[in-house]
């Protein structure tokens, strides 16, 4: 009888302990969505590097509890790498998106519009940077992928070709980047 309450409570321990790290890394992902979506919300008013800890804050938490190499971490990346871009940081945005791009490929398949979306966020960088040789085929891959997977008149289409555009428009291709902003 006493073994047999010796067994309980050794289960009794393993089941508790296991419950506190589920609820630790529950507590990590509900923190790190909030700094996420501040994070977010920084961004789009223009204070980026008001965001970059935030990001930053996120990204950490979310990688403590699922892994550097879980699929969720991804628009993680997304987010911590154009606040580094919107930042000037390009080197750091770089290791950033293209981590990102390698998740969603592995996790999603490369033909999948979250992979486009990444594409478009690292060829953006690219061409800010002024490395248009780098940028033209990943907004080229991007466009592929939107157009297959949601239609030529998606919004996200629009995203691509007006990166495209920019390029030419930088490199004097003036009649080809007026051909893609007018569609």
């Amino acid at each position: 009888m006493q073994r047999l309450f010796g067994w309980m409570a050794v289960l009794l321990c393993c089941a508790a302990e296991a419950g506190t790290s589920d609820a630790g890394a529950d507590a990590r992902l509900v923190e790190a969505q909030a700094a996420f979506d501040e994070a977010r919300r920084l961004l789009d008013a223009g204070r980026y590097a008001d965001g970059l800890p935030h990001g930053d804050h996120a990204l950490a938490l979310r990688e403590a509890a699922l892994g550097e190499n879980h699929p969720d971490v991804a628009s993680y990346l997304d987010m911590a790498g154009e606040l580094h871009r919107r930042s000037g940081d390009y080197a750091r945005a770089e290791t950033l998106l293209q981590r990102g791009l390698a998740l969603r490929e592995k996790a999603l398949g490369k033909d999948h519009p979250d992979v486009a979306s990444s594409l478009n966020n690292l060829a953006e960088l690219y061409r800010r940077a002024e490395l248009f040789a780098r940028a033209e085929p990943m907004y080229l891959r991007a466009l592929a992928i939107h157009e297959a997977a949601l239609g030529k008149d998606h919004p996200d289409v629009a995203t691509s070709l007006n990166g495209l555009a920019r390029i030419y428009w930088r490199q004097g291709s003036y009649g080809r980047a007026e051909l893609l902003a007018q569609r």
